[in-house]
């Protein structure tokens, strides 16, 4: 991915003639794979940069593609984002002869990038010996009492003592009356319990050994050198310049139109002095645009996209452009236009209505709508606007401003619209 630009090529008049009327693109493909490549030019109003070309081509292996757009400004800029370092760009002005402008050529090694540029880093330096051994830290705070640990098991039971010897026999007595029988004795106390013996002491707890020292911080290692600027390439030759193509035929001269009837004679006027001879006029004639959409039968426009007319019907006026890639067209000479155009429609989602318009997006801001009656979606919708230019290049489109996608109408021709230039102001 590459963003370029040419930057801001000027193109004020010399002698009252511009150098560039024209500006050419060279765009090629080294690579083995499909690209694409963005396209965006500017033109200078004032202190401004306002659009005035927009296009995305598709570029493939090897392939060379030309294109061509109006650059009769004071000032102009073409800004690129490709898909691929393979795609190469190189940029031509032309003047009115179609002779190639040295002061308005870009070669692909010419144009600026517009990413940032990062510096490689050096080689990570040595690490640094390892530090002395740090002091021995203070004793830390003596910690809690831990909880009483759980009673032991019950010790077993001594072994049974020895049975004493039995005494001598006595003598046998005389045989006494039989008393009453006693009282029967009380129970005797239970023995006291022998002393639990002492507990055996608690061993010495070892000495902590020594922390070592931290050791010093290694000392950075030496930046790598920045390697050497490789060397700029050979400017390509320039090319030779195209043959001028011939002269088109001059139209036939119109039909004469009907003479008036003769009026009243009126009365005799005295004879005034002889005017001078006034200038022959000029034949009038009138000029412009005719284009049709002829490919999209069944198709469909999305909401708020332009019509993309794919057929040029006729085009005899220098003054006006048809960019058929992005639906756009272009004025650029001051005058009064009529534009009349009708689209076929058969079908809007949802919608009740369609509703197309001519739309001013560059050297003014007008809208200029045609709806149809409701509910009405199968149609021929027809539009038509008068438009007065002043400013130049004045760009505008026919889009779909029905809130909804519109299907076009199955016929051999979609839509048509036309551009008459009535007077140049």
């Amino acid at each position: 991915m590459a963003e370029l630009t040419t930057g801001l090529i000027d193109n004020f008049p010399v002698n009252g003639v511009r150098p560039s009327v024209s500006v050419a693109l060279r765009i090629t493909n080294d690579g083995d794979s499909m690209e694409t490549a963005g396209i965006t030019g500017y033109y200078l109003n004032g202190t401004i940069k306002e659009v005035y070309v927009l296009e995305v081509v598709n570029v493939n292996p090897n392939e060379v593609i030309i294109r061509e757009y109006f650059a009769d400004l004071d000032a102009f800029e073409f800004l690129f984002s490709t898909s691929s370092e393979t795609v190469a760009i190189s940029v031509w002005g032309k003047d009115a002869e179609g002779n190639l402008v040295d002061a308005h050529r870009v070669l692909p090694a010419e144009l600026d990038s517009l990413e940032p540029i990062i510096v490689p880093t050096g080689p990570t330096g040595e690490t640094g010996a390892t530090g002395a051994t740090g002091e021995t830290g203070a004793t830390g705070a003596t910690g809690e009492t831990g909880a009483t640990g759980a009673t032991g098991e019950t010790g077993a039971t001594g072994p049974t003592g020895e049975t004493g010897a039995t005494g001598p026999t006595g003598e046998t007595g005389a045989t006494g009356a039989t008393g009453e029988t006693g009282a029967t004795g009380a129970t005797g106390g239970t023995g006291a319990t022998g002393a639990t013996g002492e507990t055996g002491a608690t061993g010495a707890i070892g000495e902590t050994g020594a922390t070592g020292a931290t050791g010093e911080t290694g000392a950075t290692g030496a930046t790598g050198e920045t390697g050497a600027t490789g060397a700029t390439g050979e400017t390509g030759a320039t090319g030779a310049t195209g043959e001028t193509g011939a002269t088109g035929a001059t139209g036939e001269t119109g039909v004469t139109g009907a003479t008036g009837g003769t009026g009243a004679t009126g009365a005799t006027g005295e004879t005034g002095p002889t005017g001078s001879t006034g200038p022959t006029g000029g034949a009038g004639s009138l000029s412009g645009l005719q284009v049709q959409l002829q490919g999209s039968s069944g198709g469909t426009v999305a909401n708020n996209a332009n019509v993309l007319f794919d057929t040029t019907i006729n085009a005899p006026s220098a003054n006006i452009i048809y960019n058929a890639g992005i639906g756009t067209f272009l004025i650029n000479q001051p005058g009064n236009y009529y534009i009349s155009w009708w689209v076929n429609t058969d079908g809007a989602e949802a919608e009740p209505t369609v509703s197309f318009g001519i739309q001013v997006i560059s050297g003014g801001s007008q809208t200029i709508l045609s709806s149809s009656p409701s509910p009405m979606v199968t149609l021929q919708l027809n539009g038509s606007a008068l438009l007065t230019v002043t400013t130049v290049p004045l760009v505008f489109n026919l889009f779909n401003n029905s809130g909804a996608t519109v299907s076009y109408g199955i016929s051999a021709i979609q839509a048509n619209l036309t551009i008459i230039e009535i007077a140049s102001l």
